[in-house]
């Protein structure tokens, strides 16, 4: 479990981050660095550098330019924010994620290179989104079978009659839920916990749906 202390610095320092990257000197320096790694390399790289073009992209006008030969690699695009998250409690924003990959040399294709990669990391298993907030690796994350088990009594008790009848029908058949109800169920259990919920909490999360559900059409649970 990660210490309270830590996680609160950790979101302090996320802040402080997302602040610094909203700055145009910030922005300045990171093109500064980006000009002196490609200059320290360039007895490594073939293409002559210095020109005005050269700059433009060096400087971020031109985002598509490559820094390395892993362009548009997917596997080596996340392998790269796996090292950015780890040892993160806290979530890190997808841009200042992308920031920081493309500054080590990670390019990322697309005319929306932010999107594209969040879209490689929202199917990728690795990562956990906390929507807004950003990502983290979900290996980063006790799971909250506790919290899980309340979110499950508490999305039945929001359910109207008209809603909740065909549930427990359902589940009293040995159906489960239907889609659009796990969808819901998600969403529902995603606003109170603040983000994507991990493969174990989904999966008593469910579990404790049925059982509730099964429950209460035996009348042992209360009324429906």
């Amino acid at each position: 479990m990660t210490d309270p202390a830590v996680q609160r610095l950790e979101i302090e320092l996320a802040e402080i981050e997302k602040k610094l990257s909203d700055l145009d000197l910030y922005q300045d320096y990171k093109a500064l660095k980006r000009i002196i790694r490609r200059l320290r390399s360039r007895d490594d790289d073939e293409r002559p550098l210095g020109s005005r073009d050269d700059d433009e992209r060096l400087l971020g006008r031109d985002e598509a330019m490559p820094m390395t030969s892993t362009a548009g690699n997917p596997a080596t695009m996340k392998n790269a924010v796996v090292e950015v998250l780890k040892g993160r409690a806290s979530p890190m924003a997808t841009k200042d994620i992308y920031d920081w990959i493309s500054d080590h040399g990670v390019e990322v294709p697309g005319e929306n290179p932010t999107n594209n990669l969040s879209a490689h990391m929202s199917r990728d298993p690795r990562f956990l989104s906390w929507g807004r907030a950003g990502w983290t690796l979900t290996s980063a994350i006790d799971p909250d079978l506790t919290e899980v088990q309340g979110i499950a009594a508490d999305f039945l008790a929001s359910l109207d009659d008209e809603a909740r009848q065909p549930l427990l029908h359902s589940i009293s058949e040995g159906r489960g839920l239907t889609s659009e109800l796990d969808g819901e169920l998600l969403r529902f259990a995603r606003q109170r916990m603040g983000r994507h919920l991990v493969n174990e909490e989904k999966r008593s999360l469910r579990e404790k749906i049925v059982a509730d559900g099964s429950a209460r059409e035996r009348g042992e649970g209360g009324e429906a």
